[in-house]
């Protein structure tokens, strides 16, 4: 009696695992089937709309009023652009950009007299905001109204890191025209610091990560790792941040390029250059208070960096921009969470440029 159980018990667990395995090996199949029409629906959709496939894409980030360089710029403004209602994730917007690829607006660039130059990344150029509302252009009309004849430069381009902008001061504007002062605000490196931790260097950047974004080959030809990375990763908040606050090595390696590209912009603007003012990456509080531990750490050492070598040298001034919105509380100064300016910060902020301009010293 005993062995017909034990045989009875053996064919029921023996159909129980048949039965388990192809349950498992019909739900295996019906998720590669969705995967992959996933995959092929989303690389054509993206075929459609962008006219290449995904493992195609640009290797450099390249924006309708940019065009690709050939040096440590990467990235540069496009000629005598225009476009009057622009749309990058915000409502529409005006851009237009001169025959130098400066942008335009209520400032000028002036061959009489001598100019104040904007360099930097997408706030000193005025992302999200009309020709008219951007700081270099209420800077000219606070100048202006003064009656200090100055041109304005913006030379400012979104998206370029602290290196990116020196450059394009060396290779755009030193020697070409009469400058007075520069102002420089820039974000990055710290996004790249914070992602990469020892393995970023200055060539990488916002320009050049579709490069070095792709950490595991294969991920390039999928269209689901695609939208995951650059779509959905961000809504949610999440970047795979490798920085580690107490790695000493590679906060000194930050700081040291940090410091090398300011010096290279000390020695770019001698001579007719008097001042270098210097502004922090400045974040809404709120924003700020949302960061994670790796960002609030990269932009407290660009920022800290920043400060302390404006004080070590005789041109330099830093204006501090993050007191100056200290009690931004409900985000009147900016038009995202961010960093770009609302015209009301932009206008706090040229105000305070344009008291530092007009002072006797």
């Amino acid at each position: 009696m005993s062995v017909r159980i034990e045989g009875l018990n053996r064919y029921l667990y023996g159909w129980y695992l048949v039965r388990n395995m192809k349950r498992m090996v019909f739900f295996l199949s019906l998720t590669c089937i969705s995967v992959l029409v996933c995959e092929v629906g989303l690389h054509g959709l993206y075929l459609l709309t962008k006219g290449r496939f995904i493992w195609a894409r640009e290797q450099f980030i390249v924006r309708d009023f940019t065009q690709r360089v050939n040096d440590e710029r990467y990235i540069t403004g496009k000629p005598r652009y225009r476009n009057a209602s622009y749309t990058d994730g915000t409502a529409p917007w005006q851009i237009e950009l001169d025959s130098h690829g400066f942008r335009m607006g209520l400032n000028t660039l002036s061959e009489e007299h001598a100019n104040v130059v904007f360099i930097g990344d997408s706030v000193p150029f005025g992302y999200g905001v009309n020709n008219s509302d951007t700081v270099p252009s209420l800077l000219q009309e606070r100048l202006q109204r003064a009656h200090y004849r100055r041109g304005v430069i913006n030379a400012a381009l979104p998206s370029y890191s602290l290196d990116q902008a020196v450059h394009r001061y060396k290779y755009e504007l030193a020697g070409r025209y009469k400058i007075e002062a520069v102002i420089l605000q820039i974000y990055d490196p710290a996004t790249q610091f914070a992602q990469l931790g020892r393995g970023w260097d200055v060539t990488k950047n916002w320009t050049t990560s579709p490069v070095w974004e792709r950490w595991l080959p294969v991920l390039q030809y999928s269209s689901l790792w695609h939208v995951t990375y650059h779509y959905m990763l961000p809504i949610v908040g999440y970047a795979p941040e490798r920085l580690k606050p107490s790695d000493e090595m590679a906060t000194k390696k930050y700081i040291d390029s940090i410091n090398a590209s300011l010096q290279m912009l000390i020695n770019e603007t001698r001579g007719e250059v008097k001042t270098i003012f210097i502004l922090p990456a400045t974040l809404p509080p709120k924003t700020w208070r949302q960061s994670s531990e790796p960002q609030r750490f990269a932009l407290t050492m660009l920022n800290q960096t920043l400060q302390a070598f404006a004080r070590k040298h005789s041109k330099t001034r830093f204006v501090d921009t993050n007191a100056l919105f200290a009690s931004d509380e409900d985000g009147r100064n900016f038009i995202d969470e961010c960093c770009h300016l609302s015209h009301e910060g932009a206008t706090r902020l040229a105000g305070v440029l344009a008291d530092l301009l007009l002072a006797p010293n």
